[in-house]
């Protein structure tokens, strides 16, 4: 059994949106971090490649956003755009994050 750490948020209440972004992220992580899915033979062929730069960049993106709390501000919902983005496409690629 598996337990979710999130180290990208302070202890106490979060939104549900914030949590699951966050939550979504640090699995990311872990796999890379913890579970070593690097390891993986990734370049063995043209789609592992491309998964592989996906996941790569997707993690890097993470680990340099700065934590932000979204107000009604154009340059902050313009980040909230981003993180949108960015966890659509962690979504679209989950699957080969367990394989």
């Amino acid at each position: 059994m598996k337990r979710l750490q999130i180290d990208t948020l302070e202890k106490g209440w979060a939104e549900w949106d914030e949590l699951m972004l966050h939550a979504a992220f640090q699995c990311l992580v872990d796999a890379i971090e913890k579970d070593r899915i690097d390891r993986r033979g990734w370049s063995s062929d043209k789609e592992g490649r491309r998964i592989w730069k996906e996941i790569k960049t997707l993690y890097d993106w993470w680990k340099a956003r700065p934590n932000r709390v979204i107000e009604d501000d154009p340059i902050e919902e313009k980040a909230e755009k981003e993180d949108q983005k960015y966890f659509h496409r962690l979504i679209e690629i989950r699957f080969y994050l367990w394989i």
